[in-house]
């Protein structure tokens, strides 16, 4: 889809500094795959813990 929408824009978007520093907050911020498992419907797409 990524690449879908490039040839559609007509370039690469770039992520800026302000975004790629709010998403590297929230994955180092996200509970282990393994604190979720419990009662979580989407836990069979979770990533396990490693």
């Amino acid at each position: 889809m990524a690449e879908q929408h490039a040839k559609e824009l007509g370039y690469d978007p770039v992520m800026d500094a302000e975004f790629a520093a709010d998403l590297e907050k929230i994955i180092s911020n996200r509970a282990p795959a393994t604190l979720l498992r419990g009662n979580n419907p989407w836990a069979s797409f979770l990533i396990p813990a490693s």
